[in-house]
């Protein structure tokens, strides 16, 4: 008996030093973090890009509010826009154009997970004007609409702000200075 003992004990040794296989090992017991890692980055990265197209399209329409007319749109038509309407409908068509947006903003700029305010004060030359963008942000949502991360099932607001100054020498304008 104390020989086969002794040579338990050594198989026993021998496959405990026995590395074959340790490789693998590691790589599934690190392949699990290291996915969740990378989707842990796009999924922050996702949001820094819909945060600058919240600021893009803020920006442009501040831009239109003190670039455009302080008039209806020339053509004679009942459904004529006013300025504030055209740069809301900008900023809506605008992130409603990023693929990262939920869909249903992207299929209905109208929806309620987008707002947009447009704010003018006198619409006159040196008023201010403002533009905030909101949009409600699920956090682990996919391409196709999908909960890919269940457990990361975070709801919030992204929110931008743009403002300025009317510009005086605008089409429509009356005063025009030095005239």
């Amino acid at each position: 008996m104390g020989v086969c003992a002794s040579r338990d004990g050594l198989r026993m040794v021998a496959f405990l030093r026995d590395e074959r296989g340790a490789a693998a090992l590691q790589v599934i017991l690190f392949l699990p973090i290291l996915i969740l890692l990378v989707l842990g980055f796009y999924e922050v990265w996702k949001v820094i890009h819909v945060q600058q197209v919240l600021n893009d399209a803020a920006y442009q329409g501040a831009r239109v509010l003190a670039m455009g007319p302080n008039n209806p749109h020339p053509l004679s038509q009942p459904e004529a826009l006013y300025v504030e309407q055209i740069a809301e409908n900008l900023v809506r068509c605008y992130v409603s154009r990023s693929p990262f947006v939920d869909r249903r903003v992207r299929e209905d700029p109208e929806s309620d997970l987008l707002r947009v305010t447009v704010e003018t004060s006198d619409k006159h030359c040196g008023s201010g004007v403002q533009v905030q963008v909101s949009l409600r942000w699920t956090v682990g949502e996919g391409l196709g609409g999908h909960q890919w991360a269940f457990f990361m099932n975070m709801v919030g607001d992204l929110t931008a702000e743009a403002a300025g100054v009317v510009l005086c020498e605008r089409p429509g304008d009356d005063y025009v200075p030095g005239g």
